[in-house]
């Protein structure tokens, strides 16, 4: 309901959602629309698995990362109109840079820790708690959150302050 308010009652709103369905659909059909910041999210995953399936065990390491991209980068993606972003994907950032053994690393430390807190706490999790990591994965597949301050700081602020209220 909120949404089909947002998209009737606000013209920014709609303005957003109809550019990412004309960006959707061009990408679609093969011939994507430069200059659109989604086309450079998208190559910017795109080109995020090409580094990590051609660094398939160790990947390239955090500090090459970006001249790694902007070496397999298209053209079409490199002009100064179009800033080269790193990509926006934790999962593929992750494995970009670490390659398969850092991914599985990852993968263990973060589901490790909601696994283990549902199977030692048992009933006691607290709805918010589910409710914020369910948000926290969500936003793993838009953007590398870990990888910015705000992302790590919002991620400990709310982890610390909802764990704290499970505790008696």
């Amino acid at each position: 309901m909120l949404s089909f308010i947002a998209y009737h009652g606000f013209s920014s709103f709609r303005h957003e959602v109809e550019t990412t369905k004309e960006t959707i659909v061009a990408y679609i059909e093969g011939c994507p629309v430069p200059g659109l910041s989604d086309r450079g999210r998208i190559a910017s995953i795109e080109t995020g698995i090409e580094i990590g399936v051609e660094n398939f065990w160790l990947g390239t390491g955090i500090g090459d990362l970006k001249k790694e991209m902007s070496k397999h980068a298209a053209p079409e993606n490199r002009s100064n109109k179009n800033p080269l972003l790193l990509p926006h994907n934790q999962f593929v950032f992750f494995f970009a840079f670490s390659g398969i053994m850092g991914m599985v690393w990852f993968g263990l430390v973060w589901f490790g820790l909601v696994i283990f807190t549902a199977v030692f706490e048992k009933a006691s999790i607290p709805f918010l708690y589910r409710g914020f990591n369910i948000i926290v994965v969500s936003s793993f597949f838009f953007d590398h959150t870990l990888e910015t301050q705000i992302g790590i700081g919002f991620w400990l602020v709310f982890l610390l302050v909802l764990r704290r209220e499970n505790k008696p």
